[in-house]
């Protein structure tokens, strides 16, 4: 293990979970969980806005959220999806 790695606390036997000897030292880290809480409900509040998408095409849009390199203009349309299909 690396000198900055936390020793699990628990561990699984089968279908069983046991304590470690590093459970006594163990703390949450709540920091890290409040991040990550928040992380998720701008990701859920994000695909919620996707699927209300009623104006831009859907697949252009999921580009722009993934950061696609070669998306050449926000107004692009793939005549397949949901909106471009219902705007032609």
């Amino acid at each position: 293990m690396a000198a900055d790695e936390v020793a699990p606390p628990v561990k699984q036997i089968g279908d069983r979970w046991i304590a470690t000897g590093s459970a006594a030292g163990y703390r949450l880290n709540e920091d890290h969980v409040t991040v990550m809480n928040e992380r998720h409900k701008q990701d859920w509040t994000q695909m919620l806005d996707f699927i209300d998408t009623e104006d831009a095409c859907l697949m252009t849009t999921m580009r722009r959220m993934l950061d696609d390199s070669h998306l050449e203009a926000a107004d692009e349309r793939c005549g397949k999806c949901r909106v471009c299909v219902s705007s032609n």
